[in-house]
């Protein structure tokens, strides 16, 4: 129809399309920057950026609304499947023992598809930023059996802000150098459970599964991570895996200060009533809590209670709450802050928030002050104090015997971070089938020609063991050569730390690869030092991940840390 073309022709009017092969625009940096970055304050954080969006307009999505409508059943089969590889496992490794066989007996999404709408579509430099949003009031059908007792839930409620980036544009086809989507905050998420009376044994399984479910989706696509889809090639410049994660904007460090007539929480049978109160800031998918401040209304807290925040989009926001730990029931939300968006984050800087009741939103229940300094990336300098290192996952080559998905964890100055997990692509675990099928073939001829056993596991590098499983009547060819088949696994992830330079020092970076269960199962550890002495700041790889208990066994990691 004429809005649909009229659509088209806005986003890829000849006038939008600047020619920029180099991936680093994703981060709205020049393409001859360095990567190595340090941070420094600026005092203008983020205003001339918004030069870069030249013009904006809202339309609607009611054909897309019914081109979704059309895809629910196969949406529904592709969730399901994320249920059972992603969901499943990570909420059976944060249960305790005696509920580990927690499972999904039964999935569905229902009728009900979500409502996409209105679209705003911003015109920047290097491309195009479109933000829809995303209201999913569902009829899901699920049961959760938790060995014990099963919990149904019959609704979801969804609701956020969700961002598709086209960019970099190109002078050559495909025009677009790649497709990027994720969520600027995490979204509302609301489980109405039924059964819960069924679980009175184990109050925590309902809070423990709405937890897993907004990790799963703030692993997925709240920033810093996102669905990345590259469609130029890397002979064009675009890096996959900075597409998935580019280059940060910028650092936001937020400082606790002090709060005052805080609402107490703690009742005394001997003197007056007090807190116990900590600060909780979240910015998209990273969270901090400061330090606790014991028996008092009117806190302050040390100077290093503090965290860097990555800023990876400017439209993310600052979330504030102050709470009381409880020991025994648990941590009681004292009130809340508005919202702030990062871009005016230090307009706040050390000035009274006010904090609302969670229960009354009218009703104030104590102030807070934060400090908030905007650190800008520039090239690193030999006299930079902060520094922001950077560790890029291209991919991983694993016994197959190990499994076919895996991610990395990384450790660095008491922070740890990690990439999504993420399966071998079904061509290539075929391939190490055909591999260890191979084997077998081998081991099977040469033992037909009368060769004793121990020359058999030389000829095919099988341990003694594996040949005499192999050649057993019942043999697994499988099971036997999966320790001498390789899986490759294309992580393409990047793991950003923001850590002091002199802090670097005597520093070492964990790198260790974890299961589908978010089991660690191989690691090794890089030296800072090692890395500071280079004149580029990069430490190119490869790395060998020794396998916890593999006989000499490896995980080969092509990583660069810079």
């Amino acid at each position: 129809n004429i809005q649909q073309r009229l659509l088209f022709e806005k986003i890829f009017s000849p006038r939008t399309i600047m020619g920029n092969k180099a991936c680093s625009a994703l981060s709205g940096r020049n393409a001859g920057e360095d990567a190595h970055t340090c941070a420094v304050p600026a005092s203008r954080p983020v205003e001339q950026s918004r030069k870069q969006e030249v013009e904006e307009k809202q339309e609607s999505l009611e054909w897309v609304n019914d081109i979704l409508a059309a895809m629910w059943p196969k949406v529904n089969e592709a969730v399901q499947k994320i249920v059972h590889d992603q969901v499943t496992p990570q909420l059976q490794a944060k249960l305790p023992g005696p509920l580990k066989k927690t499972h999904f007996k039964q999935f569905t999404l229902g009728t009900v598809t979500p409502k996409l709408g209105p679209i705003n579509v911003h015109r920047r430099k290097n491309g195009l930023k479109l933000t829809l949003g995303i209201d999913y009031q569902s009829d899901v059908d699920i049961e959760i059996s938790a060995v014990v007792a099963s919990v149904g839930i019959k609704a979801i409620t969804l609701k956020g802000e969700f961002v598709i980036r086209m960019e970099p544009f190109m002078d050559d086809l495909p025009v677009i150098g790649g497709i990027t989507a994720y969520f600027v905050d995490a979204p509302e998420l609301d489980l109405n459970f039924t059964g819960i009376g069924n679980v009175a044994d184990c109050p925590g399984i309902a809070g423990l599964i709405r937890n897993v479910i907004r990790s799963v989706i703030g692993n997925a696509v709240v920033l810093p991570n996102s669905i990345a889809v590259p469609i130029g090639t890397p002979e064009q410049g675009v890096d996959p895996a900075l597409l998935k994660l580019p280059l940060p904007r910028a650092v936001l460090r937020v400082t606790a200060l002090r709060a005052a007539a805080l609402t107490a929480k703690d009742w005394h049978l001997m003197g007056k009533a007090t807190s116990d109160p900590f600060v909780k800031v979240h910015v998209a998918n990273d969270v901090w809590q400061s330090s606790v401040q014991k028996g008092t209304c009117d806190p302050a807290w040390r100077a290093d209670d503090v965290h860097d925040f990555m800023v990876f989009d400017r439209d993310q926001e600052v979330w504030i709450e102050v709470y009381d730990e409880g020991m025994l029931h648990g941590n009681v939300l004292i009130g809340k802050a508005s919202p702030l968006k990062v871009s005016k984050a230090t307009d706040e800087s050390e000035r009274p928030l006010k904090l609302m009741d969670p229960n009354n939103d009218e009703e104030a229940c104590g102030s807070l002050e934060l400090k908030f300094e905007w650190l800008e990336l520039v090239p690193l300098r030999a006299a930079s104090e902060s520094c922001v290192v950077m560790v890029k996952i291209l991919n991983l080559t694993l016994p197959a015997d190990l499994g076919a998905s895996a991610g990395i964890s990384g450790t660095l100055c008491e922070q740890t971070l990690s990439t999504a997990v993420v399966a071998a692509k079904p061509g290539k675990q075929a391939a190490a089938a055909a591999v260890g099928q191979e084997l077998a073939d081998v081991a099977k001829r040469c033992k037909a020609r009368g060769l004793e056993e121990e020359a058999i596991a030389d000829i095919t590098a099988l341990s003694p063991d594996a040949v005499r499983s192999l050649l057993a009547p019942s043999g697994d060819a499988t099971q036997a050569t999966s320790c001498h088949s390789n899986v490759e696994i294309e992580v393409d992830g990047i793991l950003y730390f923001s850590v002091t330079r002199e802090g670097l020092q005597d520093q070492e970076l964990m790198i260790t690869a974890v299961d589908q269960k978010l089991k660690p199962f191989a690691s090794t550890s890089v030296r800072m030092l090692d890395l500071l002495a280079t004149e580029t700041s990069t430490l190119p790889g490869p790395y060998k991940l020794c396998v916890e208990g593999g006989h000499g066994h490896h995980v080969h990691a092509q990583i660069k840390v810079s």
